[in-house]
């Protein structure tokens, strides 16, 4: 492949399709349904981009009883100013992590799925991926 190349952009360690795919969440703000293979334990939500992900883990984290509304506030501005600088113009190469919201971790037989708000996850750790979500309804 020539250096221009977006599969010569990840490390080898990590999928330049996947890592193509986060950089569109990044770039676009689009959310993209998405499964991922992760040492043998199937996660599935939407793809989101970094900065969308930091704005609401902010408020996730912030919504904890134990901080006063000024706390809240500012941590909530922090995580997203945090997510605003690292995310723009962030080139395909630096990519490091896949961000999920409306997450379905599929446990093994006869347990109940792991429903959560967030969740991240690094490129290098995924064995697998096909786009589409799991549909809620059946993952039960």
């Amino acid at each position: 492949m020539k250096d221009g190349d977006k599969e010569t952009a990840a490390s080898p360690e990590q999928d330049w399709l996947l890592q193509t795919i986060v950089s569109t969440t990044n770039d676009t703000g689009a959310e993209i349904g998405i499964t991922l293979l992760i040492g043998g334990t199937i996660v599935s939500g939407m793809a989101i981009g970094g900065k969308r992900y930091f704005e609401d883990f902010g408020k996730t984290f912030a919504d904890s009883p134990v901080f006063t509304a000024d706390q809240r506030k500012a941590m909530e501005g922090t995580y997203k100013e945090f997510g605003q600088k690292k995310y723009t113009g962030l080139p395909v190469a630096e990519l490091r992590y896949v961000h999920l919201r409306n997450v379905i971790i599929v446990p093994g037989e006869g347990e109940e799925p792991l429903r959560l708000p967030l969740f991240r996850v690094r490129l290098a750790s995924v064995d697998g991926f096909t786009i589409g979500n799991l549909d809620e309804s059946r993952s039960t």
